[in-house]
């Protein structure tokens, strides 16, 4: 078979067989109707699917305050819907935690991470170190945090082992060596 764009022979395994690739058949020539009804079809998906950009917004009612408000995004229908305002006033309130265990892992992940802590006990800090309770929750231990002590995974393990003496640990809790943990919520910075 000969394509219809570039004259060279094919196989015909391409689509209907006129033509040897999708380069060429996006290059043919259509009829000025074509190119619109083509032109109008891809506005159109686009403005169902959202992307374009400033062109249909999604009204919502925010669920802290009760006011409408736009946004350029769909938010799903099981997400809570805040307004801007609310937003921040729910990303502040974050910020009177009391213990750094009130956060998910992730967020104490990049809370240490920021804060560029270290193993409490050997200094070790190649990678990620754990958050340990000293006295155990299950033996009456809280969140608090002159009960929590950052560790690496090897004295981890030796903890667990009974290999380090508790009133070691209770001299480097974590409101001792990190007593200014919420100042890395925001990246070092609160806004």
């Amino acid at each position: 078979m000969i394509c219809e764009q570039c004259k060279k022979g094919h196989d015909g395994t391409y689509g209907s067989g006129r033509f040897c690739s999708r380069a060429c058949a996006n290059k043919r020539d259509r009829p000025e109707e074509v190119r619109k009804k083509i032109s109008n079809a891809v506005n159109h998906s686009n403005l169902i699917r959202g992307t374009v950009k400033g062109y249909k917004k999604h009204l919502y009612t925010c669920d802290k305050c009760g006011k409408g408000f736009e946004n350029e995004y769909r938010i799903k229908k099981e997400r809570y819907k805040h307004c801007l305002a609310c937003r921040r006033i729910v990303s502040r309130a974050v910020l009177d935690a009391k213990s750094i265990k009130d956060f998910s892992k992730r967020t104490v992940t990049k809370i240490m991470k920021r804060a560029n802590v270290c193993c409490a006990l050997c200094g070790w800090k190649e990678a990620s170190c754990d958050i340990h309770h000293i006295v155990a929750k299950s033996k009456g231990g809280t969140n608090n945090m002159d009960n929590l002590i950052i560790l690496c995974p090897n004295c981890h393990r030796k903890v667990h082992f009974n290999l380090i003496v508790k009133e070691v640990m209770f001299q480097y809790t974590l409101d001792k060596v990190l007593p200014n943990w919420k100042d890395f919520y925001y990246g070092g910075v609160i806004p």
